[in-house]
């Protein structure tokens, strides 16, 4: 996603990018005016306003979501128009997971998910972060503080070899924790693969 906006006369765009540190969770977000490029910041407001007050060379601050138009009905109808997923939050016990993305595959031990479905959940006292997906031949946790940096990364062959691996959530089912017996995640993945 890019949106533009005039400031003093002058053009910004920002980006919505993919973080590139320890953190693939949190996006990411950089701010260009013509020949002017800023740092990926963990939020719109700090890209706008670094890369302003380097071209302006004053301190004023910006509202990043402003400067974007989020408040606009227009400009958010437009963002959502072709989304054919949003997330999926719910709740198992005292668990909330949410269901960020969906991938499938041909494997029906998975529910037809795949490659590209992630759900996570947050636990403990520390709250840290689980990351629940696939990739092409295995599951996978990577756990994150609650700051956002990636801990650890578990991988295994199903949702109880890779759980097993990690000294939490035992009581509870591992397909439930992926999300996989989750009424409307089949209705989903189901639809997907139509």
């Amino acid at each position: 996603m890019k949106t533009s906006t005039q400031i003093n006369n002058k053009e910004f765009i920002t980006r919505v990018v993919q973080q590139v540190k320890d953190n693939k969770v949190i996006p990411g977000y950089i701010c260009q005016s013509g020949q002017n490029s800023g740092n990926v910041e963990s939020d719109p407001s700090a890209a706008i306003t670094n890369l302003y007050q380097m071209v302006f060379s004053n301190n004023t601050k910006l509202s990043g979501p402003l400067m974007m138009g989020l408040e606009n009905e227009d400009i958010l109808s437009k963002i959502i128009a072709d989304l054919v997923f949003q997330p999926v939050i719910f709740s198992i016990g005292k668990l909330r997971i949410m269901v960020h993305m969906i991938g499938i595959s041909e494997c029906e031990n998975w529910h037809w998910a795949g490659p590209g479905y992630t759900a996570s959940l947050a636990y403990g006292k520390d709250n840290l972060l689980y990351l629940q997906g696939f990739d092409r031949d295995r599951y996978y946790i990577e756990i994150y503080t609650a700051k956002g940096l990636l801990m650890n990364t578990v991988y295994g062959k199903n949702p109880n070899d890779v759980w097993k691996n990690l000294p939490v959530l035992r009581n509870y089912n591992r397909m439930q924790l992926y999300a996989l017996e989750e009424g409307l995640v089949n209705e989903l993945l189901q639809h997907a693969q139509n």
